[in-house]
């Protein structure tokens, strides 16, 4: 195979930016505080369970499905764009998914799913 056509991986690459040196610390605080709050909720306020009184789950499971199908699809094209493309320097990306939000790869909207699937 020609070297020119093979595939670099993503750590090989000059024209991607590496990641923030706080970043992994940050999101294992973030999932800390997560778990806290979904703990306490489920188990001592029990708030989030109120809306499986109120709407059926016929009704909640599609948008459920519908709301990460969505996101998947936001997350893929965010990846796609990021990877796929190379660029001559690293730079803000301000395209494509990019010029709606900021960070598509990250957007998962659970707030259905957790508790509410009862």
């Amino acid at each position: 195979m020609n070297q020119n056509n093979k595939v670099k991986k993503h750590r090989d690459r000059d024209d991607l930016t590496g990641e923030h040196i706080f970043g992994d610390a940050g999101q294992i605080v973030l999932f800390l505080i997560f778990l806290t709050v979904w703990i306490i909720d489920s188990f001592i306020l029990k708030y989030s369970v109120t809306l499986c009184k109120y709407i059926p789950l016929y009704i909640r499971l599609p948008v459920s499905l519908a709301l990460l199908l969505g996101s998947a699809l936001l997350a893929r094209a965010g990846l796609y764009k990021v990877f796929d493309e190379i660029r001559d320097r690293p730079a803000v990306i301000q395209d494509g998914i990019f010029s709606r939000m900021r960070h598509p790869i990250y957007l998962v909207p659970c707030c259905f799913m957790a508790d509410c699937v009862c």
